[in-house]
C-alpha cells in the first residue's frame, strides 16, 4: 500500500500593503477580515486615487477622468515628476517601466514570497535610478516630524515597510528583461506626494541596514501568527474606529457595508 504523500503546504504571499495593515491594525482578525472584505465606505477615495495611478501609468487620458480633484491630483504629480527632472524608464523592448509587479521568494523565509507593484523607475537628472511612488491625499499633504539633528524633516510615511520591501533586490531572473546590470537596481524611493489642496510634496528614502532589519523583524513577527494560524480578535476602543467593525461584530446587514475580495492568482 502507497504512503500518502502529505500535501505541500501553501505558500505564504506577503506585501507591502498588508505588512503595514497587519501593524496598523492592531489586532490580527481585522487583517484577515480584509483579506476576504473590502469596505464599501471610502470606496469614492480609492476609486479617485486609482484614477490618478492610471493616468499617470499611461492606462487613462485626461478626457477619460471626470473628477476634479483626481485631475487636480495627477497635475500636481506630473508637475512634481517634471520639476525634479525624472524621466520614466523602459524596458528592453520599449515598454515603460510602470505598474511593474514582482513576485520572489523572500530571503531567509523558505515557504514566503514578497509581491509588490512599483508605480514607476526613473532616472534622474544626476542619471540615478530610482523607484517613483505615486501618493494621492485628500488634505495637504504629508505632515512631518523633525530630524534628530533638526536640519530637516522627515514624513513617517517614507519610512514605512514599504521603503525597504521596495528597495530590497529581486532575484536576478525577475527584472533581468529591463537589460539593466545587477548592481543597478534602485536602492532609493522618491515618494510623490499630490494632495487635493496645496503644492504637492517630495520625500525620499535611501536603503539603510537598520530599517532592512526593522523590516525582516516584522515579516518574523507576522509569520507567528501564520505559523501558529490563529488571528485572535483584540477588543478595544479602535473598534470604534475598525474598518472591519461590522463584519466582526456581525451588526445587521454587514454584508452590504462591503464587497468580496477576489482572490489573487499566485504566480
Amino acid at each position: 500500500m502507497k504512503k500518502r504523500r502529505s500535501p505541500k503546504p501553501k505558500p505564504i504571499i506577503l506585501s507591502p500593503t498588508w505588512l503595514s495593515k497587519w501593524y496598523e491594525l492592531g489586532c490580527p482578525a481585522a487583517w484577515k477580515y480584509g483579506q476576504d472584505w473590502s469596505p464599501l465606505e471610502g470606496q469614492e477615495t480609492r476609486e479617485r486615487g486609482l484614477a490618478v495611478h492610471r493616468l499617470l501609468s499611461g492606462q487613462f487620458e485626461k478626457q477619460d477622468v471626470d473628477d476634479k480633484i483626481a485631475l487636480r491630483m495627477y497635475e500636481r504629480l506630473e508637475t512634481l515628476r517634471r520639476d525634479r527632472g525624472l524621466t520614466i524608464l523602459k524596458d528592453k523592448r520599449g515598454k515603460p517601466l510602470v505598474e511593474v509587479w514582482q513576485t520572489f521568494p523572500l530571503p531567509g523565509f523558505p515557504g514566503v514570497y514578497w509581491r509588490r507593484c512599483l508605480d514607476a523607475v526613473a532616472m534622474t537628472l544626476e542619471e540615478k535610478i530610482v523607484i517613483v511612488d505615486w501618493k494621492t491625499h485628500m488634505g495637504r499633504g504629508w505632515k512631518t516630524l523633525p530630524t534628530k539633528d533638526g536640519t530637516s524633516l522627515v514624513a513617517p510615511q517614507s519610512l514605512g515597510f514599504q521603503s525597504p520591501g521596495y528597495t530590497l533586490s529581486p532575484p536576478w531572473e525577475v527584472w533581468e528583461k529591463w537589460g539593466l546590470p545587477p548592481e543597478a537596481w534602485p536602492t532609493q524611493m522618491l515618494y510623490l506626494v499630490g494632495p487635493a489642496f496645496g503644492e504637492g510634496q517630495i520625500f525620499s528614502y535611501a536603503t539603510e541596514a537598520k530599517s532592512v532589519q526593522n523590516f525582516f523583524n516584522a515579516v518574523r513577527g507576522m509569520l507567528a501568527a501564520f505559523t501558529l494560524g490563529t488571528f485572535p480578535k483584540v477588543y478595544g476602543a479602535h473598534c470604534l474606529v475598525c474598518d472591519f467593525k461590522k463584519v466582526c461584530f456581525e451588526m445587521p446587514g454587514w454584508k452590504a457595508a462591503y464587497t468580496a475580495r477576489r482572490r489573487e492568482k499566485r504566480k
